[in-house]
């Protein structure tokens, strides 16, 4: 029987009840079981309006029957009925459910995208995702879950943009400097030989008195991985002999912006929102459970 991962996200008044709420609705659909219920996790709202409360997130794994469309439509259903209302992109909601994960499957369909393209540099979907599923493997990078949550702990903040003109890139890199200087981050570019001209290098400083020498010393190996990589160029990313440029082959967390322009997301926003959810540490909720 396929196995599906599913996140769950709440903000509104009465979280905690609304994600019990829907593992209870979850638990009565015929031809499915829960086989897996993480904690709960805490995390400050990513992109969108300002002043939200923060998020309570989970993850469920079930076993079913469904196909992948079907799922998907019993999930959008559970959130009408919990009260979701359309509203802003990264908003507050009611309660928000992600179908991540059905078994090793990949699908692009116009409603449905799996694996969920923005899963691998998220904390808030890996942190509970890994309490429960560390060990499935993601059908794109190739990594189980547990290593794309362990590259992010451990690689260097080094981000690559790959694709577009160089121009592009730029201008991206200077609207995400921008919407970083808010959460105190700053985002330095690098320009090195090791780069190729397809590529801008940049890394990520949370303080401004980081010895940014011992990081350019770093960087010049030449054979760090980036904590994550920006695809501007939707068709390189699906050549299989297309990797980094002097650098080992690139399986880890990853942002194609061609996710963006389907759903009408600005480049700016987008880089931002992803370097914001791989940066956030969530919470353990301890009083709380699904």
């Amino acid at each position: 029987m396929p196995k599906s991962l599913i996140g769950l996200g709440a903000n509104l008044d009465g979280r905690a009840t609304t994600l019990q709420n829907v593992v209870r609705q979850l638990s009565a659909v015929p031809d499915l079981t829960i086989s897996g219920l993480s904690r709960v996790y805490e995390t400050k709202p990513i992109g969108g309006p300002s002043g939200q409360n923060a998020f309570l997130n989970a993850a469920v794994l079930v076993d079913s029957n469904h196909s992948p469309s079907t799922l998907l439509a019993l999930l959008k259903k559970l959130e009408t009925t919990c009260g979701r209302t359309k509203g802003q992109r990264w908003g507050p909601r009611v309660i928000d459910l992600d179908l991540l994960l059905y078994d090793d499957e990949t699908i692009e369909l116009p409603d449905l995208i799996l694996p969920h393209p923005r899963m691998t540099f998220r904390r808030f979907v890996l942190h509970p995702a890994c309490n429960i599923a560390s060990e499935i493997t993601h059908p794109t990078t190739g990594q189980t879950l547990g290593q794309l949550l362990n590259h992010l702990d451990k690689a260097p903040d080094y981000i690559l943009f790959r694709g577009g003109t160089v121009q592009e890139r730029e201008d991206i890199m200077d609207e995400v400097q921008e919407k970083l200087i808010s959460h105190g981050i700053t985002l330095q570019r690098k320009i090195t030989k090791s780069i190729s001209t397809d590529d801008s290098a940049a890394c990520l400083r949370h303080d401004k008195f980081q010895d940014s020498a011992a990081w350019e010393s770093k960087f010049k190996s030449s054979c760090i991985l980036p904590k994550l990589i920006i695809y501007l160029d939707p068709f390189k990313n699906r050549d299989p002999h297309y990797q980094l440029s002097e650098l080992p082959a690139f399986s880890g967390p990853r942002l194609d912006l061609k996710y963006s322009k389907r759903t009408h997301i600005p480049a700016g926003d987008e880089v931002s929102a992803a370097i914001l959810a791989m940066t956030e540490l969530p919470r353990p909720v301890t009083d709380i459970s699904i």
